[in-house]
């Protein structure tokens, strides 16, 4: 991995690697969170992506998601979503 760099205290993380394979990446990055900050975290190789104009607390569908057990999910605006690519950008270009 290289060209780290992280966006505020959100837990996001922007890289470049070489592996192709998105489970292996996943993995090395979970090994490393743990040896490093003694941490266990999942990394997901999966995303819901979901445009909610009205916010999250209207809509229908958000909340049968959110019922659904076990429930893993994290939630971002789209200020941090714009960030987070022109970071991506950033680091291809």
């Amino acid at each position: 991995m290289c060209d780290v760099s992280t966006y505020i205290q959100s837990g996001n993380v922007v890289f470049r690697t070489d592996r192709a394979e998105p489970g292996a990446v996943a993995d090395r990055l979970s090994s490393a969170i743990h040896s490093s900050a003694e941490l266990a975290v999942p990394v997901a190789g999966r995303d819901v992506h979901m445009y909610l104009p009205d916010g999250m607390g209207s809509s229908k569908l958000a909340a049968i998601i959110a019922r659904r057990k076990p429930f893993e999910g994290t939630v971002r605006n789209w200020r941090t979503i714009g960030a987070l690519l022109d970071m991506a950008d950033a680091i291809t270009s």
